[in-house]
C-alpha cells in the first residue's frame, strides 16, 4: 500500500494541516487545480477534500472477506488503465487496484478523453491476470455496470441506469463508464484491466469541459468518499469473480432493472454503419439485441444513441 504521484510537501500539508509555501508546492497545488489559502508563508488547503487512504480502502476491502489486490492511491496520475496495464506488461501477476485523485490523460471508451479534476470524483482500475478460457469474460463489462448500478442504488443514488454496454445513466445523462481493455501476455495468459470513472462534484469550468449530457451525483450519496471508492471495488472484484466462475448468464436477469433505452428507438454506430432498431433487452452473452423490421439481432460492440422520435422502415 502506498500513495504516489504525489509531492511531499503536500503530504506534508495534508498530515498537518498546513505547511510552509515553497515555489515546488504553490505550482504543483496550481498545475492541479487544488484550491488553497496562502497566509504570510503558510499554505492551507482551502476546501473540505476527503483525500483517499489507502490504509482505509484496505480496512473497507477486507471486510469483504476477498482476498486483497495490490492497492495504489496516486494523487495525480497518467491513467489509471495505464497504470495497471504496465503493471502487468512488466511481469507482475498479482490483482491490482489503482486508486486516484485527478488523471492527466483519463480515458473513455473509443479513444475519448475523460475529464478529471482532482478530489472530487471517481477514478480507479482493478486489473488481474487470466489463463481460462476468454470466453467467460463475455459480457464482463456490463455485468461490472449492474454490480455497481447496484453498489450505487444501495449507498442511496436513486434513478441510477445503464446504456448498453458499459454507461453509468443518472436523468438520462451520463453519469460515468467503464472501459475494460485486455492485452496478450506470454504463456497465452490475458491481462484484463477495468477502468471506472464517475463524477461525484463538479465545477463549472471542469463541466464546460464536457462535450455530452452529463449528470453528478452530488450530494445524493451520503457515504464518504473512501467508503464509497471502496464499495465500488468491490463491485467491480464481484463481477470479475462471478464471471470468471460461471460467465455471464446469471446477470441477464438483472439487466432490465437498470436498461435506461427499454423499448426503445436506439442507433447503433458500428464498423462505419448506423444501425437503428428497437431495444429487447441483452442475449446470455451481455450483447444488445436490436428488433430491426420484426427481426432480432444481436450486436456485441457499438456505440449506441437514443433515437427521439419514430422511424420508417426505409431509415433502418
Amino acid at each position: 500500500m502506498s500513495i504516489k504521484g504525489t509531492n511531499k510537501f503536500f503530504e506534508t500539508m495534508i498530515s498537518q494541516g498546513k505547511v510552509r509555501a515553497t515555489p515546488i508546492l504553490l505550482d504543483f497545488l496550481q498545475d492541479m487545480g487544488i484550491s488553497y489559502l496562502k497566509k504570510a508563508d503558510e499554505v492551507f488547503l482551502d476546501e473540505d477534500y476527503e483525500l483517499l487512504s489507502p490504509d482505509l480502502l484496505s480496512e473497507y476491502l477486507a471486510q469483504s472477506g476477498f482476498s486483497l489486490p495490490k492497492i495504489e492511491v496516486y494523487r495525480i496520475a497518467t491513467s489509471t488503465n495505464d497504470i495497471v496495464m504496465d503493471e502487468f506488461l512488466r511481469g507482475s501477476k498479482k490483482d491490482y487496484l489503482c486508486v486516484a485523485e485527478a488523471q492527466t490523460k483519463g480515458k473513455g471508451r473509443r479513444g475519448r478523453s475523460w475529464v478529471s479534476p482532482f478530489g472530487r470524483n471517481i477514478y480507479m482500475s482493478y486489473g488481474f491476470v487470466f489463463n481460462s478460457d476468454i470466453s467467460l469474460l463475455e459480457g464482463l463489462s456490463v455485468a461490472i455496470g449492474i454490480e455497481v448500478a447496484e453498489s450505487l442504488t444501495r449507498v442511496g443514488l436513486a434513478r441510477v441506469g445503464l446504456k448498453w454496454p458499459n454507461d453509468l445513466i443518472l436523468d438520462q445523462k451520463k453519469l460515468g463508464g467503464i472501459l475494460v481493455e485486455m492485452a496478450p501476455m506470454k504463456a497465452g495468459s490475458i491481462a484484463v484491466v477495468i477502468g471506472l470513472g464517475m463524477n461525484l462534484m463538479l465545477s463549472f469550468r471542469d463541466a464546460e469541459l464536457i462535450d455530452q449530457p452529463h449528470a453528478v451525483a452530488g450530494g445524493n450519496i451520503q457515504i464518504p468518499r473512501n467508503r464509497l471508492m471502496s464499495e465500488l471495488a468491490l463491485s467491480v472484484i464481484s463481477a470479475v469473480k462471478k464471471c470468471r466462475k460461471k460467465g455471464f448468464g446469471d446477470y441477464k436477469s438483472k439487466w432490465n432493472r437498470f436498461n435506461s433505452h427499454a423499448g426503445e428507438f436506439l442507433r447503433l454506430e458500428r464498423a462505419g454503419r448506423s444501425i437503428t432498431g428497437i431495444d429487447k433487452g441483452i442475449d446470455n452473452s451481455g450483447n444488445l439485441i436490436l428488433d430491426i423490421n420484426g427481426e432480432t439481432i444481436a450486436f456485441n460492440s457499438g456505440e449506441v444513441g437514443f433515437v427521439r422520435r419514430e422511424i420508417s422502415s426505409d431509415q433502418i
